[in-house]
């Protein structure tokens, strides 16, 4: 991040559908607890974030599945 206007330096690309993100304090961004995803829309957004919640959620049903170690 660039200190004085905190805003990244270099290219962002959303991660659904590859768009280029120029500005990205204004994308819409989401924090996963270790990184900032930003996306060029609402929806972007709305289909990682039903993904990654379906993908969570199948990892913990095959968790509670496996027998214990």
């Amino acid at each position: 991040m660039d200190k004085e206007s905190g805003s990244r330096r270099g290219l962002t690309f959303d991660p659904v559908c590859g768009g280029v993100i120029l500005d990205s304090d204004l994308a819409n961004q989401f924090f996963d607890g270790r990184r900032t995803h930003y996306f060029c829309c609402a929806m972007c957004r709305r289909l990682f974030l039903d993904e990654r919640r379906a993908r969570l959620k199948l990892e913990e049903r095959q968790d509670l599945s496996r027998p214990p170690s």
